[in-house]
């Protein structure tokens, strides 16, 4: 509750900084040549989970995707 009003104030799950960033590279770094499956965003208890379809592009793995940079799309790559 606020306490000046006495009337109660929502307070966002997660701040929308943190899920648009989600959102947004979700749709940005997805596979578009896959088709039949969609970006899903899931909220549990204790977590937001968005997934994209597609895998880990060229070079990139589990144990690299921290270190290693690689671009779908090169045309636009902002660093060459």
């Amino acid at each position: 509750m606020d306490g000046e009003s006495g009337r109660f104030v929502e307070v966002p799950e997660y701040p929308p900084f943190a899920w648009q960033e989600g959102e947004i590279n979700a749709l940005t770094h997805r596979a578009y040549n896959i088709h039949g499956d969609d970006i899903k965003i899931k909220m549990f208890n204790d977590r937001l989970e968005v997934h994209s379809p597609g895998k880990l592009p060229s070079v990139i793995n589990v144990k690299n995707i921290k270190e290693t940079r690689y671009s779908r799309n090169p045309k636009f790559d902002v660093e060459k």
